[in-house]
This record gives structure tokens, C-alpha cells and sequence, in this order.
């Protein structure tokens, strides 16, 4: 009888260690998803800006293409380039010249529409992605996103950008 009462003792500690067990595993296998979801995140978004880098733009846009034909309706595409850029790098710093892409994603970010996305292709290339928007409404949200670059100051302590931008369009 006291060799079943301990086994009895035994395969229940037993029990309560493997619970224990499968509970640590169940919290580890949860934060080894939010690390996985962070990661994901991370590869397709700029960590400059915080805007879709280059791999996310490209997910879109195929997304975009995709739909629209799906759909048999118009899309943009921007392709917006800082001018001159590279004079404010060599004038100012990079690090000033980071926080002028950095206030720039704003700017465009601020004046984009639902959903339309706009994301850093690279360097000091950005990329606007407008799903429903044909040729002549294209043209005029590359000229609203001109103007609002062009007419923001581009002020941080004492250093001070005018900045423009070209934009091509498909």
C-alpha cells in the first residue's frame, strides 16, 4: 500500500511538473510569435521613417496591380525624388539630412488620402502608391504633394532646408 500511495504521489507531482512545463512552452511559443510578427514587420518597414520600405512598397504595389485588374479599375503610380538632396547632406549633416527624410515622410503622409499609400523606395526616393486613381487625378496629387513639400519649412534648431521634389507618374 505505501508503494502505491507513493507512485500515486509521484505521478501526480509528475503531472503537475509537465502542466507546468506545457504552460512555459505555451508563453514561450506566444512570444516567439510576437518576436515572428515584429520581424515580418520589420523587413517590410524603413527605420528611418517608419513609411513601407522597398519590400513592402513592392508587396503593395503587386497587391494594387492585382486588384485593379481584378476590379478593371484605374491606379497610380508616383515616383518622388528629393532634389538635390545630396547638397543638404554635404551642407547640413546626415544627420539633419535624416531628419529632413524623416519630416518629409510626414509631409507626404499628411497629405495622402485613404487608401492611398506612400513608402521610402530608397535613399531619398519615395514611391505613392494610388489604387482608383486614373491619369488627370494622378496629376493633381503629384502637384498637392509638390506644393506642400515646396511650401513647408523644413526648420529644425538652427539649420533651414527649402526643400522641392520632382515626381513621375504612371
Amino acid at each position: 500500500v505505501l508503494v502505491m500511495v507513493l507512485l500515486l504521489v509521484r505521478q501526480n507531482l509528475t503531472l503537475a511538473d509537465n502542466r507546468s512545463l506545457v504552460q512555459a512552452l505555451e508563453k514561450k511559443n506566444q512570444e516567439l510569435h510576437q518576436v515572428n510578427q515584429l520581424v515580418q514587420m520589420d523587413a517590410k518597414c524603413d527605420f528611418l521613417t517608419g513609411l513601407q520600405n522597398r519590400r513592402g512598397l513592392e508587396e503593395m504595389l503587386n497587391a494594387a496591380i492585382r486588384r485593379a485588374e481584378e476590379e478593371v479599375r484605374p491606379f497610380a503610380l508616383l515616383i518622388i525624388d528629393v532634389d538635390w538632396f545630396k547638397q543638404v547632406n554635404d551642407r547640413y549633416g546626415h544627420d539633419f539630412g535624416d531628419w529632413v527624410l524623416t519630416e518629409l515622410s510626414r509631409v507626404l503622409t499628411g497629405m495622402t488620402r485613404s487608401g492611398e499609400m506612400i513608402g521610402r523606395y530608397g535613399g531619398e526616393e519615395f514611391m505613392g502608391i494610388l489604387p482608383g486613381t486614373g491619369l488627370s487625378e494622378a496629376i493633381g496629387v503629384a502637384e498637392r504633394l509638390r506644393k506642400a513639400v515646396e511650401n513647408h519649412g523644413f526648420r529644425k534648431e538652427d539649420k533651414e532646408v527649402a526643400l522641392t521634389i520632382s515626381i513621375g507618374l504612371s
